[in-house]
């Protein structure tokens, strides 16, 4: 997926920003954000973080 579309759907605004500070370790919330994320796009969770792009989750850990 390119960093546009990446931007795109991975987005996190603020709100998003906040609300995943407040948990936990890091790790924690870098999982939190893939779930998140993945509720926008592709609109579900997915069942397998490992099915998750490289690329997506550095992204998302940037």
């Amino acid at each position: 997926m390119s960093r546009t579309k990446s931007e795109r759907y991975f987005f996190l605004d603020d709100a998003d920003r906040e609300a995943v500070q407040a948990k936990g370790r890091a790790h924690n919330r870098l999982g939190l954000v893939v779930h998140l994320t993945s509720l926008r796009y592709p609109g579900r969770f997915i069942p397998d973080p490992r099915q998750v792009p490289t690329e997506i989750v550095a992204y998302l850990a940037e």
